[in-house]
């Protein structure tokens, strides 16, 4: 019988499960150079650690990071009040800055812990109102407080708050390093998972952890006990278009027949192809034609970029809230007039 605490466990999102818990963790993917800074801090914090600023893409660690390096350095001491976690998007105004984060930063100090920490992720969320106010309290609360900031873009955080940070840029994770840890996972949940399926995973994250991860645990939901889990499973789930299906439209499209009857009915099996594929979420179809079409390798080089330019164009209006359907099938129709021979 597994004790509570394993059971807790079991019924964690893998997200949750596998996230390193400490900045010595051999779990932490890529960013070696960043995770060896923070090892550092977490050895002697009081000497070594200032505020940090972290940016980069979604699913590429920051958070995780953040969490654990509050771990190694609080200890025992990882509790409420020594540790403030806020999120930006949902609390993003100066009121926060002035209750929340100075309150916590005023509060008396803990003979047990070098310092406090706030965590304030998705900073590039905070008004320039509030971060002009968190300036002053970083600047006021250093000798008891570290800030750790967490944001996609660094830009949209003031330079007053930058340079008083050790900025770390996490960079997109790696695809082999990222298919070892998923293989990892799968081995660890007592799952068979074949290459192909490694690689879709990989594919759906576009370098993002966290993503690859849960279409992994949710993938693997859905397949009946004695079934196969195959890679159109992972594509349908999180809304691609079967890598099959993108070969066959690239095909399409670039060996057109000159015969007028034949490229009639070419051109009517591209209209078929993209009238089905609803359901397919329509920035990732743009995505895997982007990237389909930048394998070729095209020389006309005005080509590719008319081609890129048309697929920003159809992305720009289906974000406007344009009918997807209409959308696609003016793509296809651009796509199909752009490559004629």
């Amino acid at each position: 019988m597994l004790r509570v605490a394993d059971e807790f466990k079991e019924a964690m999102p893998w997200v949750e499960k596998y996230r390193p818990e400490s900045v010595f963790s051999p779990n932490f993917i890529n960013q070696k150079l960043i995770i060896n800074n923070l090892r550092t801090y977490a050895e002697n914090p009081e000497k070594n650690m200032p505020h940090l600023l972290f940016s980069g893409p979604p699913g590429t660690g920051k958070t995780t990071a953040a969490l654990a390096l509050a771990r190694d350095v609080l200890k025992e001491s990882f509790r409420p009040d020594t540790l403030l976690e806020l999120n930006a998007s949902d609390e993003r105004g100066i009121d926060v800055i002035r209750t929340k984060i100075k309150d916590f930063s005023s509060m008396q100090e803990f003979i047990d812990v070098p310092f406090k920490i706030i965590i304030l992720d998705e900073a590039d969320s905070v008004t320039r109102d509030a971060q002009n106010a968190m300036r002053r309290v970083i600047e006021i609360a250093s000798h008891n407080v570290r800030f750790i900031l967490i944001c996609n873009y660094a830009d949209e955080i003031i330079d007053p708050i930058k340079s008083r940070c050790a900025i770390m840029r996490f960079k997109p994770l790696n695809r082999e390093d990222m298919k070892r840890h998923l293989g990892y996972i799968a081995k660890q949940e007592g799952i068979n998972i074949s290459a192909d399926c490694l690689d879709a995973l990989v594919f759906v994250g576009q370098g993002d952890m966290r993503k690859s991860i849960n279409a992994l645990q949710m993938a693997t939901s859905v397949v009946e006990e004695g079934e196969k889990l195959k890679p159109e499973i992972i594509y349908e789930l999180e809304g691609f278009v079967v890598p099959v299906c993108i070969d066959e439209i690239i095909m399409l499209v670039m060996k057109q027949p000159v015969d007028r009857a034949a490229r009639e009915d070419a051109f009517n099996k591209l209209l078929g192809h993209f009238k089905r594929l609803k359901g397919i979420s329509s920035k990732n179809l743009i995505i895997q034609l982007f990237k389909a079409f930048s394998a070729l390798r095209i020389k006309d080089i005005k080509k590719m970029a008319r081609l890129i330019d048309d697929l920003a164009t159809i992305d720009h209006r289906i974000t406007l809230k344009a009918t997807d359907e209409v959308q696609l099938v003016t793509l296809a129709t651009d796509i199909w007039d752009l490559m004629k021979p």
